[in-house]
Order: C-alpha cells, then structure tokens, then sequence
C-alpha cells in the first residue's frame, strides 16, 4: 500500500536532481547569460514543482486510503456496523444532496463574477470566486469590502447567497 507514496517520492526526486544537474551545468560551464539554457532550467523547474504538486496530493489521500479497510472490521462488531450499514443505505441521499449543493454553489459563483468580479480581486477568477463561494456558504461574508462595489451589486449578492445557500 506504500508503493504508490513511493513512486511519487522517486519522480519528484529525479525532478529535482534534473533541476540540480542543470544549475551544475549552468554554473561549470558559465552560461547564466544563455536564454536558451535559462528556458530549460525554468522548465525543469516546473515540471519539479508540478511532481511536487502530485505527490503532495497523492500524500492527503494516502491516510484515506489506509484507513479504509477499517470499515471491513466494522461489520463484525454491532454498533460499529450500525454506522456502515447507516452510511451504505444513506449513500444516493448524500449524492444527491452533494450534487445539489455543487449546483448551488457554483450558481452562486457565476453570480459573483458577474456581480462583483469586475472590481473584486477575490471574485474575479473562477478559482478564487469558488473559494469565496464556500467562505460564504460558512458564513464569512464581508459586507464592507463587497459593499465598494456598489449597494445594488452588493444587495443582490447578499441576497443571492442567503437565499441559494
């Protein structure tokens, strides 16, 4: 189960010795001024970073994962097999809930980025309007920064996340 974590581990590892090797090569044979070496360094450097974003991920579903044979222990004692048994009947109606609450989430996004998009920074890109979408649907909404907007952008926005979320 850890052979997945390692294989990760080895791909961001040849990343980054790629990236130290071409600083080498830069730095022996003195070609800080050649553009075509810098693209490549730039390069390898994203690709390193990017593997890095993989394993990072692969890291925060890998206690997930493991823990996930847990609930085949839970069927041979009662009361933990009251909450798999609960969990497997329930599993359409949190699906559906899910779904609903993405689409009413990301409706309300699209109104924010129609809204406030213009003059906010945090709602002007699909990510971070999401990501204030969610603060939102938790209840931190800043009345005085959405307000800089104008009173009716900012009234329907209000509105428009009271009533969807």
């Amino acid at each position: 189960s850890f052979i997945p974590v390692l294989i990760v581990w080895l791909q961001v590892d040849s990343g980054v010795g790629a990236v130290n090797d071409a600083m080498k090569a830069m730095i022996d044979f003195e070609k800080t001024d050649d553009v075509e070496a810098l693209q490549n360094l730039y390069s390898l450097v994203d690709d390193a970073l990017w593997r890095l974003r993989i394993q990072r991920m692969v890291l925060c579903a890998y206690p997930v994962i493991v823990m996930l044979p847990l609930f085949k222990s839970f069927h041979h004692q009662p009361r933990l097999s009251l909450v798999t048994r609960t969990l497997v009947g329930a599993i359409t109606d949190v699906v559906h809930f899910g779904l609903v609450l993405v689409a009413m989430c990301v409706t309300t996004a699209i109104v924010a980025m129609c809204l406030l998009g213009y003059r906010l920074d945090e709602s002007a890109t699909p990510m971070r309007v999401t990501h204030s979408t969610f603060r939102a649907l938790l209840g931190e909404l800043d009345w005085e920064e959405i307000q800089e907007v104008g009173l009716l952008p900012a009234g329907l926005y209000f509105w428009a996340v009271n009533i969807m979320l």
